[in-house]
């Protein structure tokens, strides 16, 4: 199961755009209720405002400060939301 969704980023090193996917491999193909989330943020596109700390930041460094700031959040929802065995 896939879903992509589309941000604009407004970070305190860089601001942006991306498309982050959200894939629970194995999910419906093999009906695993145990499938974990993958995520990947593809189509980063920065905004050149002059900010030369931005050149500095590599792509990979800044999706992983991407991924870093939603897996944060990924494991409090999961408590929150899933269902009691």
């Amino acid at each position: 199961m896939k879903n992509a969704a589309y941000y604009q980023l407004d970070h305190l090193d860089f601001k942006g755009s991306c498309q982050v996917n959200f894939d629970f491999h194995g999910f419906l193909s093999k009906e695993d209720p145990h499938a974990e989330l993958i995520l990947s943020v593809t189509n980063l596109k920065l905004n050149d405002n002059g900010n030369t700390d931005i050149r500095s930041l590599s792509k990979n460094k800044i999706i992983q400060v991407i991924l870093s700031e939603i897996e944060m959040y990924k494991y409090t929802f999961f408590e929150k939301y899933r269902k009691c065995e």
